[in-house]
């Protein structure tokens, strides 16, 4: 099985991108209380259908549109040292109205926030989270589908034809002007090294441990560190087993992790490039694996093979037959059983004492013992 294209899972990317480094103090340009006000006219959820050139994209769908307040990347900031989460909407409008916060009466808008979902050519759907600025950039953060699939060979960009396509819909909306090209700032995409199936028929590779040292010796190393191995960690199983590259300080490479399974993720991508120099990477080390590193897979069992059947053990109750004749006597405050101190036997014994007396027999067996206490 030959390895399976790229699939995008997420992607962060700025509309009106500044070429150099952002200043630290940007030109206000547009007006976001009357961007929020305008928007805010339409019907919700705003449907806006991609234009007839768009290969991509079907339609935008704006669910919900947010006021915020100047400063931070969202309506929900944090406090200094990330100690506390702190409301930072003013305002929002979608399908049930627009309602203004009570406790940021007359405050100025910084920024506002679309959010939504894409619908893609195929149908498939992702959610899309689009913050505006006073200078008129934009940002974008989304979500994918299998829809983008990428190879080395596909010379097409279709990730940043998607954001064009995203781009005329929100500068339409929006009502701002182009002035500077979009580029893409994120990407986190994953692959399989040996397989398309899913699920329980997944193979998996046997000498896992073995494959990634050698991915280590054999390409990885002037770029990355040794992989983290979650399998090690002292509390509890790990959800999911897998290696994790941490690329060096003075690295270009971003995050890899690879699983047993094959699946292998790219995390904190920076272009669609760099993204097919991660996937060349990690796949012409694979596929030159030396002779002493086999690939050798362990498969599901066949549904044909008898299955081990668990027989539930009964449950053991231990003899109450010395409670036919029982003597109960007091000594020092407690209670003896036959001569016995009373929490010395089992709890079952206990409770059906107590039920025999007519005793209350919740508890443990020191609670029981003393409501049989109190009655003898």
């Amino acid at each position: 099985m030959p390895v399976t294209p790229i699939k995008t899972s997420l992607f962060n990317a700025t509309l009106n991108a500044y070429v150099t480094k952002r200043p630290k103090v940007v030109n206000k340009i547009y007006s976001m209380q009357d961007m929020f006000d305008n928007v805010s006219k339409l019907n919700f959820p705003i449907e806006l259908r991609a234009d007839k050139n768009a290969t991509i994209l079907r339609q935008l769908n704006i669910t919900s549109v947010l006021a915020c307040l100047p400063g931070g990347r969202g309506c929900v900031g944090k406090e200094r040292l990330g100690t506390k989460l702190t409301n930072r909407q003013i305002a929002v409008t979608n399908s049930k109205g627009k309602r203004y916060n009570p406790k940021f009466k007359n405050a100025s808008f910084g920024f506002i926030q679309l959010t939504g979902t894409l619908v893609f050519a195929d149908g498939s759907t992702s959610n899309i989270n689009i913050p505006i600025e006073t200078s008129g950039i934009i940002g974008i953060r989304a979500g994918t589908t299998e829809f983008l699939k990428i190879t080395t060979t596909n010379s097409q960009n279709k990730l940043m034809k998607l954001v064009l396509e995203i781009e005329r819909i929100l500068f339409k909306l929006t009502a701002i002007k182009k002035v500077r090209e979009p580029r893409i700032e994120m990407i986190n995409a994953y692959f399989n090294l040996y397989t398309d199936k899913t699920g329980k028929d997944r193979p998996k590779l046997e000498n896992f441990k073995k494959v990634l040292r050698h991915f280590y010796k054999n390409g990885l190393q002037p770029h990355y560190s040794m992989a983290r191995m979650p399998w090690l960690m002292t509390q509890g199983n790990p959800a999911v087993t897998k290696g994790v590259f941490k690329p060096n300080p003075d690295s270009e490479y971003s995050t890899i992790t690879i699983s047993p399974f094959g699946r292998v993720e790219l995390l904190g991508v920076k272009s669609m490039n760099d993204l097919k120099r991660h996937y060349t990477l990690v796949t012409d080390i694979f596929n030159n694996l030396s002779s002493n590193v086999t690939k050798t897979y362990l498969n599901t069992p066949d549904e044909n093979q008898p299955k081990r059947k668990y027989v539930k053990k009964p449950k053991v109750v231990p003899s109450v037959s010395l409670l036919n004749s029982f003597l109960l006597t007091k000594k020092d405050k407690k209670l003896f059983i036959n001569n016995k101190p009373c929490e010395s036997f089992k709890r079952p014994i206990i409770i059906e004492l107590a039920k025999r007396l007519s005793v209350s027999h919740r508890g443990t067996r020191n609670v029981v013992c003393s409501n049989i206490y109190d009655i003898v």
